[in-house]
């Protein structure tokens, strides 16, 4: 439920909220500036029109129906996020619409307030295709924070280190492997020292899974910086190489047996 009159001069001008009030039959009885500019309103046009005639919202239905719920019930105010077409372009606006009535409580029409949230859904669809792709990626992706600490992985990561309990992301990264020798190799201590003075490191680590069976992964670990170059953390990339280790294991025993001979 909502009294008119003790907004209107601080939505008027406002550069964030869009602001209108329509009558019971959805017929425009004020907008401000920030929502005539959004929707091409000039010259007092858009006062009498209908609704769905100026906001072409691709939900109008669903619109609507929260619209004809304020009035029935005007004490609930209800938030909604509607993909709307402005006069420029298609836009996403979270609005919160609630009844409009008088000081003697009668239903006068519908008060709505908007935000433009079309930057955070162009963000979130970004991140849901990205989700997407490292979900069908045959590589184990993991990120963590800048002491190495587990935040999120992949499905493949999931399936290849068997993360998937909320304390997984309480894990140090480098508990979940063994990092195979190699000449002048340090092991662990040449991963810390590379990663804090290089950002990265790349490598072999070994995994044995519950069935006794050891695999191979190889591994590449770089830092994630913001743009002051401060490291907010790192994000881990592992290839299982388990068919290509075993190939070289057994070429390197024919040339010792060779050699023997």
């Amino acid at each position: 439920m909502y009294s008119f009159s003790s907004e209107i001069s601080h939505l008027e001008n406002s550069s964030e909220i869009l602001w209108g009030t329509t009558d019971t039959n959805f017929r425009f009885l004020h907008t401000n500036r920030l929502f005539q500019k959004h929707f091409g309103l000039e010259n007092e046009l858009w006062r009498g029109r209908h609704f769905p005639e100026i906001v072409g919202a691709f939900q109008m239905e669903k619109f609507l129906q929260v619209n004809n719920e304020c009035l029935h019930k005007p004490e609930k105010t209800i938030s909604i996020e509607i993909q709307t077409s402005t006069a420029t372009q298609d836009h996403w606006f979270k609005w919160e619409i609630s009844a409009l009535v008088n000081h003697q409580d009668v239903v006068m029409g519908i008060r709505f307030l908007g935000t433009d949230i079309t930057k955070q859904k162009e963000a979130e669809h970004v991140l849901l295709q990205q989700a997407f792709l490292l979900d069908n990626i045959s590589d184990a992706v993991i990120s963590t924070d800048n002491n190495l600490q587990i935040r999120n992985w992949n499905r493949q990561a999931e399936m290849t280190f068997f993360l998937n309990t909320p304390q997984h992301q309480q894990v140090i990264l480098s508990s979940l492997w063994k990092i195979e020798p190699s000449p002048g190799s340090e092991g662990e201590a040449e991963l810390q020292r590379h990663l804090t003075h290089n950002g990265s490191w790349s490598g072999e680590v070994s995994l044995e899974k519950t069935t006794g069976e050891i695999i191979y992964l190889h591994t590449n670990i770089n830092a994630i910086a913001d743009a002051d170059g401060n490291v907010n953390g790192y994000v881990a990339v592992c290839r299982d190489v388990t068919r290509e280790h075993d190939i070289q294991q057994k070429i390197t025993l024919r040339q010792e047996q060779s050699q023997l001979d």
